[in-house]
């Protein structure tokens, strides 16, 4: 201190004492040697207590690989995470399983083709509490299985079910029945934590996998979607599904038709369903909420049966679509894309989903009536991108009533009445006179059309 003294001020008194100055300095060195030994102290216990953590982990994972190679059938290996504690510390012991087939094919399930030979498990081991620089601990092993699964003159049928992100989705009910007999395969009823479901010694023939399983859907919308293989002698036939938790759409017909009395729907509506991946979906009778596959890209919802331009001669619908009307209306507005909406598997999209409709009072009928709307073939100018396969909707008796106010998918439509639901009479065309439109669009005299324009609405 007397030399850091003197450096400071050399012409001090040693009588004197310290100096405010000296002090400080003498703190600050002091402060900066503490904080050093400090996190030495501490990172040497956080080294010391990550250490021991992994040590436990390497043997955690090394129980879980003697334990699934205690089993004598490894289709029993229970895949998945289990959660142990030892200590205060919770560790999540994850084990995963792969056939491989023959020439080192690993995939899940085995449906990458081939005949099995092993089964392939990884364990995969972490903890609370663990330092980001520090990697899980991972331990694998081959396992032949104790009884013999291929037969040169049977097959195997592998199936393989995931979910919308890509994981094994277990249980779900597999059943596999044979397309000569109607006989079922004897096998695992449910598929396992890796989303599969093995059928081993196989007769040679066709057969029918089905999988079910309740509130799911697959990606091409269906409840219980099936797939016909064929197994043949020394060889495993794959059968994958994407299948998942059912998302609930509820829907919100004609939301922007707030001029003049609510509409009334078609009886026979239908909507079309657009997802950037796999496309447009138009069910036959689409309930109202419908469930629908819960994809990531969500779903841009239609009134009508849109029929987008697949780059064919094959006929399209684009009607439906505001983002097919592009050519600018007299206000040089064109139509907007419908946002999708999306939710996760099992949820339910809230709030319901808007579905933009046209909206049209039909006055003067005859009591007791039907009305029926068919599509037709769109006014020059009045910037209709048409519907080609054309679309007719019937509504409900206009019982003590002469007037309806009715909502349509967009597009050009003729409108009749007739006392027998779903007629179109040659002498039973609304004319426009008796059109009063609640949305966009214009209506053809001539022609007795109403074109409804998403275009500003």
């Amino acid at each position: 201190m007397k030399r850091l003294r003197d450096a400071v001020s050399p012409q001090h008194d040693p009588e004197a004492g310290l100096s405010l100055i000296e002090i400080m300095v003498a703190m600050m060195i002091f402060s900066i040697i503490t904080i050093g030994v400090a996190f030495t102290i501490s990172n040497t216990l956080v080294l010391t207590r990550d250490s021991q953590n992994r040590e436990t982990a390497v043997n955690l994972a090394s129980q879980a690989i003697d334990l699934d190679r205690s089993f004598n059938d490894v289709q029993t290996i229970k895949v998945g995470t289990v959660d142990t504690s030892v200590g205060n510390t919770t560790y999540h012991v994850n084990t995963s399983g792969q056939w491989v087939a023959s020439g080192d094919n690993s995939t899940v399930c085995g449906t990458g083709g081939g005949i099995l030979q092993f089964y392939r498990v990884t364990v995969r081991v972490t903890w609370d509490g663990q330092s980001t620089s520090t990697a899980p601990v991972y331990t694998d092993t081959v396992i032949a299985p104790n009884t013999r699964i291929n037969d040169p003159a049977l097959g195997s049928i592998l199936v393989g079910v995931t979910n919308s992100s890509g994981s094994g989705t277990s249980g779900v009910t597999v059943t596999v029945t044979s397309k000569t007999s109607g006989l079922a395969v004897p096998a695992p009823t449910t598929t396992d934590g890796s989303g599969c479901a093995f059928f081993f010694k196989v007769s040679p023939g066709s057969y029918t996998v089905a999988i079910s399983r309740t509130n799911s859907i697959d990606i091409s919308q269906r409840t219980a979607p099936t797939k016909d293989v064929t197994v043949k002698a020394g060889a495993s036939a794959p059968a994958t599904f994407t299948y998942d938790a059912a998302a609930t759409y509820p829907l919100k017909y004609a939301y922007n038709a707030t001029k003049g009395p609510s509409p009334v729907l078609p009886t026979n509506l239908t909507a079309t369903f657009v997802n950037a991946t796999t496309g447009a979906y138009t069910p036959l009778s689409p309930t109202n909420p419908i469930q629908l596959f819960p994809s990531t890209n969500g779903y841009s919802v239609l009134a009508g049966s849109y029929v987008g331009s697949t780059g064919t001669s094959s006929p399209t619908c684009l009607s439906p679509d505001p983002a097919a009307w592009s050519t600018p209306n007299s206000s040089g507005a064109v139509g907007t894309a419908v946002v999708p909406s999306a939710t996760t598997p099992g949820g339910t999209v809230s709030p319901a989903v808007n579905v933009g409709m046209g909206s049209i009072t039909v006055n003067n009928m005859v009591k007791n009536n039907y009305l029926t709307a068919v599509s037709r073939t769109p006014i020059a100018g009045s910037g209709d991108p048409g519907c080609a396969i054309g679309m007719s909707y019937s509504f409900p008796q206009m019982t003590n009533t002469t007037q309806m106010t009715i909502a349509l998918p967009y597009g050009t439509w003729a409108i009749y009445q007739s006392s027998t639901p779903g007629s179109t009479p040659l002498l039973g065309g609304v004319a426009t006179t008796n059109m009063t439109l609640q949305t966009a669009g214009s209506t053809n005299l001539l022609l007795g059309t109403a074109t409804l324009d998403p275009r500003g609405t």
